[in-house]
């Protein structure tokens, strides 16, 4: 399947032979000469996506002169560019943007799909490409599954996580917090958190297994977030009857619901809707035979500890 031709071409390569690689390109029949310029090897590589490898530039220009296709893709789905820039391979990098390369080329095999140049520099934090590829026109928000914001966010890039922010990139997404809890990387939450970030449940959740990014969460909180945060956390704490008697345990969690409900409507913004819900639960409570019935339940029997009622 593979001529000798095809073996020693890619060898060259590899070897960055210069000399050889011209001698397969330009010696023998035309047909062998065009068929060999496009033709992966055992591993699946292209003549041009192994020298955008090894960053052989003199080779990549070479290839390029005879007419190989600039985005043709190796086993793995990726263009050159894209191996160039997994690479951090920036003189390569520059001479295939020059030459027309895609630069939103996506990769199309099942476990890495939609993988950019950008999304490959961010992963591995390739500043400098990163630089390049956007002063050359790269959407810095494209994606299929997530944007190069929250790529260098889950790999703990930093340095590209503030540069891709002075540029702009897309912050509104829930997504990127919760990357950056999952990558674990505590000056990458930080960056975030300084550049108004806003933090979700989900963040939180995540948190909850990184003790320094949870301390950092919770102080950039707002005082009454972190208190609304604190009773959601703790909803399942407030809806369970005491052991024994299952009617009063069934009455309990009416009453605890109730209660709950109370404080969480202390929560929002508009006092006339408070207003309201707080009536109709009066004028609930009031149908009830014995008017002191649930302040008695509640004395016997209270909701949870007294500090899960105070504000945090």
């Amino acid at each position: 399947m593979y001529s000798q031709r095809n073996r020693e071409l890619h060898k060259a390569i590899h070897n960055d032979y210069y000399a050889k690689v011209i001698s397969c390109l330009d010696e023998g029949p035309k047909r062998e000469r065009k068929k060999v310029l496009d033709q992966a090897d055992g591993n699946g590589a292209t003549p041009l996506t192994r020298a955008a490898y090894g960053g052989h530039n003199r080779i990549v220009a070479a290839l390029l002169d005879r007419g190989a296709k600039i985005d043709e893709v190796n086993y793995e789905g990726s263009s050159p560019l894209i191996v160039a820039c997994d690479n951090n391979k920036c003189e390569t990098v520059e001479l295939l943007l020059a030459r027309g390369a895609n630069i939103d080329f996506k990769t199309r095999v099942r476990y890495q799909n939609g993988f950019t140049p950008l999304l490959v520099a961010c992963r591995h934090g390739h500043v400098d490409i990163v630089r390049l590829l956007l002063e050359n026109g790269a959407n810095i928000n494209l994606g299929n599954y997530c944007t190069p914001l929250q790529c260098a966010c889950r790999h703990e890039n930093v340095e590209v996580v503030e540069f891709l922010l002075d540029r702009e990139a897309r912050t509104y997404s829930p997504d990127t917090l919760v990357a950056a809890c999952y990558g674990g990387s505590v000056a990458v939450v930080r960056c975030l958190l300084a550049r108004g970030v806003s933090i979700t449940f989900r963040s939180r959740e995540v948190a909850q297994t990184k003790p320094e990014i949870k301390a950092l969460l919770d102080a950039a909180a707002q005082p009454r977030k972190r208190n609304l945060s604190h009773w959601i956390n703790r909803i399942h704490l407030h809806v369970v009857g005491p052991r024994g008697d299952h009617q009063g345990s069934a009455r309990h969690r009416i009453l605890n619901c109730q209660h709950l409900a109370r404080h969480l409507l202390s929560f929002l913004p508009h006092p006339p809707f408070r207003t309201k819900m707080r009536r109709r639960f009066r004028d609930s409570d009031a149908d009830d035979t014995d008017s002191d019935e649930e302040d008695n339940f509640l004395v016997r029997f209270p909701p949870g500890p007294e500090a899960f009622f105070s504000a945090r």
